[in-house]
């Protein structure tokens, strides 16, 4: 029995099912072609894009535009483990800024809550580590 499925004949069955159709009965012997797995979602992206409709919806308002630029930077640059790694003078040249300027965007992000500092950078550490919010997360004191 061949188990592979033919594109053309799903399409018929398809087309015949369109409208409210059926599909004829079927006589003995012949084969009726499996209907291809419906695809899963992709959790991690659909949470992804989440983080980036909250923050173009909700939160952008909540600081000037060289901190939301920063944030999308940020954001491109997250990893699949959420954080993201970058250093200011690699902040500051891909938005054009003066280094002083994304530093101050960065803290800008931080107090609003829109970004968290998981690890600070220094010269011989190399860049911080940044987590991304699409919304502000309040810190426990």
């Amino acid at each position: 029995m061949d188990s592979a499925v033919n594109n053309a004949e799903v399409a018929k069955y398809k087309a015949m099912l369109k409208g409210g159709g059926t599909i004829p009965a079927v006589e003995a012997g012949e084969r009726i072609p499996p209907v291809p797995a419906k695809r899963k979602k992709n959790a991690k992206a659909a949470g992804r894009f989440q983080t980036m409709n909250d923050f173009a919806d909700l939160s952008a308002r909540l600081v000037d535009t060289t901190a939301q630029a920063v944030w999308w930077i940020l954001f491109r640059e997250t990893k699949p483990n959420g954080l993201a790694s970058v250093s200011f003078n690699q902040i500051a040249d891909l938005i054009g800024l003066k280094r002083r300027a994304a530093m101050r965007a960065v803290q800008d992000l931080e107090e609003a809550g829109l970004l968290t500092v998981v690890k600070r950078g220094s010269l011989n550490a190399g860049p911080s580590t940044y987590r991304i919010h699409g919304t502000p997360k309040t810190t426990v004191a």
